[in-house]
C-alpha cells in the first residue's frame, strides 16, 4: 500500500484526488466460491462509511454483526480517515471483515467525479453470500441429521441438544432445513451442539439473497429518500416509466445527469425538448421514454438496446427495441433532428434539458 495521501500530496494535488471516483473490486476471500462485487465510490468517505457501502453490496448489513472492522497488514485502520488515504494506486489494497468472512478490498481505477455523481453506485459483480451458507449442507443427505445432533453429522454429538429437522423427513431440501433454522423473528432456532459455526452463518446470512440482484443492492445503497428527491425533479412521464417498471437503477443515472446544471442548448432545442413526445397514445409515449432512457446511459447500440428491452419487458411488452422505437417514430425524428441521436458528449446536454422537471 503505498504511503497516505496526507503526507503524500498536498494543496491542488491533493484535493483533485479527493474529488474522484474510486473503481474498487471487492471479493470475498473464499477457496470454493468467487463472489466479487466491483463498486464507484466516492474518494472522500470516510473508512466507516466505506465499510457499511460494502455490507449492503454483499448483503451483510445484519445489525448483530455490523461491527466495524477494515485493516492493512493487521493494523486496524481509523474509521474516520478517508478513503483516498488508503487507496492512492491501481492495486492498492485493505481488508474488510464482516462477521466469519474477510473481504478483500482492490483499487482498480481513479476517474473524474463531479457533483451530481452518485456517492456509491454497485457496477457489476457476480455470487452470493447465500453460496457461502449451504457449503455447510453439501455433504447431508439427510437433513434432520445435521440439526438432530446426530454422530454421523460433521459436528454432531450423540445424543446432544438440537432442533428438529424440517418437515419431510429423510430428503427434504437444504433451501427447508434452512427456512426451519430460523425463527419467525429472523433468528436461529436453538443450535446443535459442534455446529455453532454453521448456525453462525445462518444468523449473518438470515436475509442473504440466493442471486446476485445488482437493482436491489442500488436501490439500499441509493436509499428511498434520495431516490424519491431524484424522481422528484425528473419529468413527471419518464418517472412514472421508471416507478412502474421497478428498475430503479436509473436513479443513479439520472443523478449524474445532475438536473442543477442549467443545460447549454439553444432555445429552439429547449422548445422541441418540451413538447416531446408528439405522439399522444400513453403506449407510444411510454416507447419514447423507454429508448431516451436507453439513450441516456450513454452505451453504443447493443446495450442500448437490451436496456430498452429490459425496460418493456419490464412493463409486461414482449417487443424488440426496434419493435419500441417503431412505436415513436416522430419523436425519434424530432430528436434526431436536434441532435438527441448524437454522439454521447453532444448529445447529454439534450438529455439533461429533456428528463429534467
Amino acid at each position: 500500500m503505498s504511503t497516505p495521501v496526507s503526507s503524500s500530496r498536498s494543496g491542488t494535488a491533493a484535493a483533485t484526488y479527493a474529488q474522484s471516483t474510486l473503481i474498487i473490486q471487492a471479493q470475498v476471500v473464499s477457496t470454493d466460491h468467487e463472489i466479487i462485487r466491483h463498486i464507484g465510490v466516492d474518494s472522500a468517505v470516510t473508512v466507516a462509511e466505506f465499510y457499511n457501502i460494502i455490507t449492503i453490496c454483499f448483503d451483510l448489513d445484519n445489525p448483530e454483526f455490523d461491527r466495524y472492522c477494515c485493516n492493512f497488514g493487521g493494523t486496524t485502520l481509523d474509521p474516520d480517515s478517508l478513503l483516498w488515504e488508503h487507496l492512492q494506486a491501481d492495486g492498492d489494497e485493505f481488508h474488510c471483515v464482516v462477521g466469519l468472512w474477510q473481504i478483500r478490498i482492490q483499487l482498480i481505477e481513479i476517474i473524474a467525479r463531479d457533483n451530481g455523481t452518485p456517492t456509491a453506485l454497485c457496477v457489476g459483480g457476480f455470487g452470493s453470500m447465500a453460496d457461502l451458507l449451504f457449503d455447510d449442507f453439501d455433504d447431508h443427505d439427510d437433513f434432520d441429521d445435521f440439526y438432530d445432533g446426530d454422530a454421523s453429522s460433521p459436528g454432531g454429538s450423540p445424543g446432544g441438544p438440537g432442533v428438529s429437522g424440517p418437515p419431510g423427513g429423510p430428503g427434504a431440501s437444504v433451501a427447508s432445513g434452512f427456512a426451519g433454522a430460523i425463527d419467525a423473528h429472523g433468528n436461529p432456532s436453538a443450535a446443535p451442539a459442534g455446529n455453532s459455526g454453521a448456525i453462525d452463518r445462518m444468523r449473518l446470512c438470515a436475509t442473504c439473497q440466493d442471486s446476485f440482484d445488482l437493482t436491489r443492492i442500488n436501490t439500499r445503497l441509493t436509499g428511498a429518500e434520495t431516490i424519491e428527491t431524484v424522481l422528484g425533479r425528473t419529468r413527471p412521464e419518464p418517472a412514472n416509466l421508471i416507478r412502474r417498471s421497478g428498475i430503479l437503477d436509473f436513479v443513479p443515472l439520472l443523478q449524474a445527469i445532475d438536473f442543477s446544471r442549467t443545460p447549454d442548448i439553444d432555445p429552439e432545442v429547449a422548445m422541441m425538448c418540451a413538447v416531446l413526445p408528439v405522439e399522444e397514445d400513453p403506449v407510444q409515449q411510454d416507447a419514447f421514454w423507454a429508448v431516451v432512457l436507453g439513450l441516456s446511459c450513454m452505451s453504443d447500440e447493443e446495450v442500448t438496446d437490451a436496456i430498452i428491452e429490459s425496460i418493456v419487458q419490464a412493463l409486461g411488452w414482449n417487443k424488440t427495441a426496434n419493435e419500441v422505437r417503431a412505436l415513436c417514430p416522430n419523436s425519434l425524428k424530432h430528436l434526431r433532428d436536434i441532435g438527441g441521436l448524437s454522439s454521447p458528449v453532444e448529445r447529454i446536454e439534450i438529455y439533461r434539458e429533456l428528463l429534467r422537471l
